[in-house]
């Protein structure tokens, strides 16, 4: 693609930009509008010589339907390398510069303060790369994208810009790990998940003391079988859950460490789904 065709794409991109995303904290999507601002366009042949303008405009303005104000910036060359956007009321609202492939936007609010930064990639399809995003209390949280443009890292940060939490994203946008970050910058991880084909899923949970559970989470999400483990990874017991066709849990399960059955709760329901009577009994079918 040509240099020209860079600028005239690029002015688009900008145009018509929206940033949205929910997390940690939160925020108000934003929305750049379409601009009037003219643009100069030199056309270059590879194979003769073209005479240069003896000047080429490094600045250019224009004004939306509302009123915004826009402003670009270009190179020596004409190439578009930044601008800004103002609201009807002449408050700066956006302003971004153009690197290599990417584009760096910086959003503020009313009062100067900076709402969100974003890095996105310039191609003919845009793509983010990055997003910072802070919250009214001064926390944010730092977005790190996949290829596929989905949310795969999501760092957050408390008012001291210290990083309090991590979570990663599979390229399906399901949390696959959660990490809490100590105060010397270690990780404890909390829990991990993991998905398989048949829609069922295991949430590995992990304790203070080195030990963990293990959740298994069947398609409709939900719960099926935990099951603890000790800090050397020996299995300590497990509880099994039950469902009839309305999803009302019917039968609780609980067994040791060896898989033997120690008892089971039996839940009855009315026709609405209202508990009327749980009652635990022995191995044996004995009630207690």
């Amino acid at each position: 693609m040509t240099d020209t065709m860079n600028k005239i794409m690029l002015i688009s991109i900008i145009s018509s930009l929206i940033f949205s995303m929910t997390g940690c904290v939160s925020y108000k999507d934003t929305a750049v509008p379409a601009t009037t601002a003219e643009t100069t366009v030199v056309e270059m042949k590879a194979d003769e010589a073209v005479e240069e303008p003896e000047e080429i405009e490094r600045e250019k303005t224009g004004y939306a339907e509302d009123g915004s104000k826009y402003e670009y910036f270009y190179d020596e060359k004409g190439i578009l390398i930044g601008g800004n956007k103002y609201s009807p009321d002449g408050i700066l609202e956006i302003s971004f510069d153009v690197y290599d492939e990417k584009i760096s936007n910086v959003f503020y609010n009313p009062d100067g303060t900076v709402s969100q930064t974003a890095i996105t990639s310039s191609g003919e399809e845009v793509k983010f790369i990055e997003k910072v995003v802070f919250g009214e209390d001064n926390t944010y949280e730092h977005l790190f994208y996949n290829e596929n443009g989905s949310v795969g890292k999501r760092v957050c940060y408390n008012a001291e810009s210290v990083a309090v939490s991590e979570e990663e994203f599979d390229e399906d946008g399901r949390i696959v790990k959660f990490s809490e970050i100590r105060e010397d910058g270690t990780y404890e991880t909390d829990y991990q998940m993991t998905y398989d084909e048949n829609g069922t899923s295991e949430l590995k949970q992990f304790n203070d003391d080195g030990s963990y559970d293990i959740y298994l989470f069947d398609k409709s999400e939900r719960q099926h079988r935990v099951t603890n483990y000790d800090a050397d990874g020996n299995e300590k017991g497990s509880i099994r859950f039950d469902y009839d066709e309305k999803g009302n849990l019917v039968m609780t399960s609980t067994y040791d460490k060896n898989g033997r059955l120690s008892f089971y709760r039996i839940n009855q329901y009315d026709e609405n789904g209202e508990l009327l009577s749980q009652t635990k009994y022995r191995p044996d079918g004995r009630k207690y």
